[in-house]
């Protein structure tokens, strides 16, 4: 408010807001309690050693008209490119009034509501993120990423809040997101691009439509060394899993899912889903390479069958792992194409081939 923000839920406070940013290349951002509206704003270029704080009772509010939102760049709520050092804290909220976004669909370009890239030393701890209209966080092509103890509430479902990912880490390398609650209509936790060491655990991922506790990776690269640990996926549409889309390429290895318990899942509870060659559907893919991927501890209920292992015959899935499955409420079995693997205490057991060329090690 030092810099003319007036916090009324209804001024637009963009400008003061930025000018805060602006004189605090170094040092604290602080909201005290009040609703603040805000068109797009920008963490500026080079900030380093910064901490943006919401206090108790205060909430950032993405501008309420979404016919006068601007659509140049920054587009996003609060973007951040080449930072370092930067932390984000609650316990504050921030709120994207995404129902007024979200009848459009992909009709209409949808702001995030923080989006971090090329930076370094990025921190969100004990924020809530409520109704955003497309991703609620965002992380792209940055190294050591924390975001711990966030809460996201959006609407329940892909047809009600499509694209509402919730916590989305894409090309990062050492990052952490864990002690969470995540309630969207998308993917929970999704790593993609080159990504690499990745913890992500002690996560709760209500509704989220396409996975649970998702991977999905981009164009080129290699997505390796990430682990979900510790995760509850409930009324979500699959449990833990890796997709793609027809048109990526690269290669997918050393990734764990361990302690996953899942209910009321609609649809496969642990699955790869990447290739399928007389299929024009986007979600499936022809040119990756999946292998080394290990389920273990993985219980819970599934109306659709317990799982599905779509792999290219020329890139089949290799070195797949599973220990201490258990999926009961369906009565169908698995689907499988060119997965190759071993498994024990797995019911229903798995449909992959077991062939010892193919395998590549069992984890200790």
């Amino acid at each position: 408010k030092h810099y003319g923000a007036v916090g009324d839920n209804r001024t637009d406070d963009t400008s003061a807001i930025q000018r805060a940013l602006n004189a605090c290349t170094t040092g604290n951002v602080i909201f005290p309690e009040s609703a603040y509206v805000s068109k797009p704003l920008q963490i500026p270029r080079g900030s380093k050693n910064v901490t943006i704080q919401l206090q108790r009772h205060s909430h950032l509010v993405l501008w309420k008209d979404i016919h006068t939102y601007p659509h140049g760049e920054p587009f996003s709520l609060l973007t951040g490119n080449r930072l370092s050092n930067v932390t984000i804290l609650g316990p504050g909220e921030i709120d994207g009034g995404g129902f007024r976004w979200w009848p459009y669909g992909k009709t209409i370009r949808r702001p995030v509501l923080i989006e971090i890239t090329n930076s370094n030393g990025i921190t969100i701890e004990g924020l809530t993120l409520r109704n955003g209209p497309s991703f609620h966080v965002h992380i792209i092509a940055s190294q050591n990423v924390r975001v711990n103890n966030v809460r996201v509430e959006s609407g329940c479902g892909y047809s009600y809040a499509p694209n509402t990912d919730g916590i989305h880490l894409s090309n990062v390398q050492n990052g952490y997101v864990g002690n969470s609650h995540v309630r969207n209509g998308d993917d929970c936790i999704p790593v993609g691009g080159a990504s690499s060491d990745i913890l992500v655990e002690n996560m709760y991922c209500e509704c989220s439509q396409n996975a649970g506790v998702p991977i999905i990776w981009a164009q080129g690269g290699t997505l390796e060394r990430v682990t979900f640990r510790n995760i509850t996926a409930v009324n979500t549409f699959h449990a833990a899993g890796i997709k793609s889309k027809k048109q990526y390429t690269g290669v997918v290895r050393h990734v764990m899912f361990e302690h996953i318990k899942f209910e009321k899942v609609r649809g496969p509870a642990v699955y790869i889903d990447v290739f399928k060659e007389d299929t024009p559907s986007e979600d499936q893919v022809s040119i990756m390479h999946v292998y080394n991927i290990t389920y273990k501890n993985i219980h819970g209920t599934s109306t659709a069958n317990p799982g599905k292992f779509m792999c290219s015959e020329s890139k089949p899935c290799t070195g797949l792992y599973m220990q201490g499955l258990s999926v009961t409420g369906t009565k169908m079995p698995f689907e499988c194409e060119n997965a190759y693997g071993v498994y024990k205490d797995a019911t229903p057991p798995p449909c992959w081939k077991q062939h010892q060329q193919h395998h590549q090690g069992i984890p200790k």
